[in-house]
């Protein structure tokens, strides 16, 4: 089959990365797969197997530089036909559809009401509306079934347009990921967080229970340095306790490292 996989760039959050796994396991099966990304930013590789397609040096988030790149994506299609397209992300979502793309599914990565939910009044009235028009009539697919669950509940999902797929893992391929060197990794022991600095993510409640916490590790952020969270870091006089190690393309050698893993997100 022909496969054609879209999503916003190479950042390499989850969403991104499952897309890729996905991608380099439809190749590794036989099928031919087409790699779209809207835009050239991001530090992390392609998929392996997978034909790259950008569609511009860097998005507009616009009305304009929205139907851009829908004006862009859909004549790559058209020379490029595919039996199935799957995008991921809302802004990839959104593009896909401008551009009428045939035989399109949406992957929805997340709790969509949750993320509503933190916003202001308003803004929160406008991400749903826009939500509801976006996956209203569309074939979607969610990571979980708590996904799905959100989305038949609070924005009226018809239950035979959507499927649970949950995200994919090669154990294989990350246990030779973790052993690969990281002379940049701590001696001492340590406690891990993986996770952009973001509300959804709750650094602060990390960072305040890490500072009632009488533990003698030391706290590894694989974030990139950020001037508010290094605040919130001084706030709580934390300076000598916690490491900000920036974003690592591969993080299971210190996932491996680790005393504890800790995940603390809101949804």
């Amino acid at each position: 089959m022909k496969f054609a996989l879209f999503t916003t760039n190479l950042a390499g959050g989850g969403a991104e990365k499952a897309l890729a796994k996905i991608a380099s396991g439809l190749a590794a099966r036989g099928h031919e797969v087409d790699f779209i990304v809207g835009e050239a930013a991001g530090n992390t590789l392609p998929p392996a197997g997978c034909q790259l397609h950008t569609l511009a040096s860097r998005a507009g988030h616009g009305w304009l530089g929205k139907r851009r790149l829908a004006w862009r994506l859909r004549r790559l299609l058209a020379a490029r036909p595919h039996d199935l397209l799957v995008s991921t992300l809302p802004f990839a979502d959104e593009i896909a559809t401008l551009a009428r793309a045939p035989r399109h599914v949406c992957r929805i990565a997340n709790t969509l009401s949750a993320e509503i939910a933190r916003l202001p009044a308003g803004k929160a009235q406008r991400r749903a509306a826009r939500y509801r028009e976006l996956y209203g009539s569309a074939r979607l697919v969610a990571v979980s079934q708590g996904v799905a669950e959100d989305l038949r509940a609070r924005f009226g999902v018809d239950p035979e347009r959507l499927r649970v797929i949950a995200n994919p893992f090669d154990f294989a391929a990350i246990r030779a990921l973790a052993a690969e060197p990281c002379p940049a990794r701590p001696a001492a022991p340590y406690v891990l967080h993986v996770g952009r600095f973001a509300a959804q993510k709750r650094h602060d409640l990390l960072l305040g229970a890490f500072a009632q916490a009488d533990l003698p590790h030391t706290l590894v952020l694989l974030t990139p340095p950020d001037a508010k969270l290094a605040a919130l870091i001084a706030q709580l006089d934390l300076g000598r306790r916690v490491v900000i190690a920036d974003f690592q393309a591969n993080p299971y050698p210190w996932m491996a490292g680790a005393e504890l893993l800790v995940l603390c997100s809101d949804h």
